[in-house]
Parts: structure tokens; sequence; C-alpha cells
């Protein structure tokens, strides 16, 4: 519902509106969600090779992904010194969620060309 909202904007071409981009805004809601499914797949990805000594499937590029979207979307859900700050931050991510949206099409085209097949190790 975030992108679909954004509007036209002054000084920043397009942004949220401000009930969306506050604090308590469902798209702020979705950030927090999203950051903590990445903390849970880190904690998953620790206890698979701590406790049981397996590396998981893909593990090394899961974290380095869970590292940089956490340094994309904390700041942009706790760094509010600012009304004009926080909208442009939130406005932003929005706009990059989306783009990672194309990950859905590119991963199913990896499996029907993989044929259904396990991916290899």
């Amino acid at each position: 519902s975030g992108v679909l909202a954004l509007e036209p904007h002054g000084e920043h071409v397009v942004a949220l509106p401000l009930e969306l981009a506050s604090s308590s805004g469902r798209v702020v809601r979705m950030f927090c969600h999203s950051i903590g499914y990445f903390f849970a797949d880190i904690a998953l990805i620790f206890v698979e090779v701590g406790a049981f000594g397996r590396r998981p499937n893909m593990w090394a590029g899961r974290l380095a992904h869970h590292v940089m979207q956490a340094g994309a979307v904390l700041p942009c859900i706790f760094r509010t010194e600012s009304p004009k700050q926080a909208l442009a931050l939130r406005s932003v991510l929005c706009l990059a969620y989306c783009a990672e949206f194309s990950n859905i099409f590119l991963r199913l085209s990896n499996m029907l060309r993989r044929g259904g097949r396990a991916p290899p190790h």
C-alpha cells in the first residue's frame, strides 16, 4: 500500500502520506515485521551452525543480505530527528522494497529452469 500511496512532494518529488510515514503507520510496522524476519533467520542460521554443525543452504549470502538490509531498514525506523528526514528515509525505503519484489519472479524463473530439481550444493 505504501508505493501506491506515494504522492507528489515539493522537496522529494514523491513521498508517502504523513500518516503512513509516521512511526505508528502501516509502512513502518511493515518495516519492523521485515526486520524481525531478518533477525529470526539470522538466529536460525546460528542455531543450525552452532547446535547442529551444519551450514544451511546459502547461509553466507543470507547473512550478508540480512546485514545489508538491517543497515538500510533500522535507520529508517529509528532515525527521527526531524519529520522531513523520517519522511524522506521511509519513502525511499518503500520504493526499495518494491524493487525487492522482483526477486519473487527471479526465484520462480530459476525454479522453473531447474525443473523442480534441488539446487546444487
